[in-house]
């Protein structure tokens, strides 16, 4: 806003002093008005959530889950067979957090006007120390849920569960049929017989498609993935069927063990710790009774719940 130039001081007019002390409080006051608009501005900005929400709530998660592995996840002594036996699979356990990683976590939820204020050298190394911190952090989250589902297993009076020494999962993958299964709630829609395709990926990764039909006939299936469990020879696998973008996750994960697979690799006997879930899988959609009596019988000695057992396959073979 352009005012008119005050008159010369040195006038004694009285109109002209009136006159000069009105100009400078319009002055003043539209310095005021300027001052307050950009302080409004700056408030404004301020209150926008998206400018402080998700950085202050993913900082805040980032700290939380790098104070809890810094409590929880730390190595723990153990007999010298097992550390022996820890040692020659390679399996590692995850220590404490260093305050360093923890920051690193943190820095891309700091708001970008603090992380200029180191400078891009600093920024560079933590951006850097926060990848790996994350993959560190993962780990240790993935090996923590784990770990707490077999103490839970192992405080409800539960022997541990044995599995087959090792398996050729570029053998094992292909068409398996359920012959009888544990009841379940993922699987309560199915009519016909499931079956389900393993296809071995690069790195011993199995893609996983199950398959069923509903009783009107329309065909429900299921895409997941299944990785080997480090140290378990590929008798152990974590099988999940979230979206692709979230399976980064260390939740989703539910255990597949294999407790018996035949030498031909045609008949199979699938649980996990908690024994809540068994599967007898074929590669024909029939077995002889005979054969599934035998596998009832080695659940049981397992400590699997057979009687509640549900038969899928169809024909005779099932009676």
């Amino acid at each position: 806003m352009a005012h008119p130039p005050l008159p010369d001081a040195s006038s004694d007019d009285l109109d002209t002093r009136i006159r000069r002390a009105e100009l400078a409080l319009m002055a003043r006051d539209a310095r005021v008005k300027r001052q307050v608009a950009l302080l409004g501005q700056r408030v404004r900005r301020a209150r926008d959530p998206a400018r402080w929400v998700m950085p202050v709530a993913g900082g805040a998660l980032a700290l939380l889950a790098g104070w809890w592995l810094w409590r929880r996840v730390r190595p723990r002594p153990a007999p010298h067979a097992a550390a022996h036996h820890a040692a020659a699979a390679g399996a590692a356990r995850p220590g404490k957090l260093d305050w360093l990683e923890l920051v690193a976590l943190a820095w891309p939820f700091i708001p970008e006007h603090w992380r200029q204020r180191w400078g891009s050298n600093p920024t560079s190394a933590m951006m850097n120390l926060g990848m790996l911190a994350s993959r560190y952090l993962m780990d240790g989250l993935r090996d923590a849920f784990s770990h707490a589902g077999e103490a839970r297993d192992a405080g409800a009076g539960l022997p541990p569960l044995r599995t087959v020494a090792q398996v050729d999962l570029g053998r094992y993958a292909g068409t398996w049929y359920e012959i009888a299964r544990l009841p379940n709630t993922f699987e309560r829609a199915c009519s016909g017989q499931p079956r389900a395709h393993y296809a071995l990926r690069e790195g011993g990764v199995l893609e996983v498609l199950n398959g069923c039909f509903e009783a009107d006939g329309h065909e429900r299936l299921a895409h997941g993935q299944a990785r080997v469990r480090p140290g378990s020879h590929g008798a152990k696998l974590e099988v999940t069927f979230l979206p692709t973008w979230l399976r980064w996750l260390p939740i989703g994960w539910a255990d597949y063990w294999i407790l018996h697979l035949a030498d031909d690799y045609s008949l199979a006997l699938i649980g996990e710790p908690g024994r809540r879930n068994l599967w007898v899988l074929a590669r024909e959609p029939q077995i002889a009774p005979e054969a599934l009596a035998e596998m009832v019988e080695l659940a049981r000695g397992l400590g699997f719940p057979v009687e509640q057992l549900q038969v899928s396959q169809p024909g005779p073979a099932a009676s």
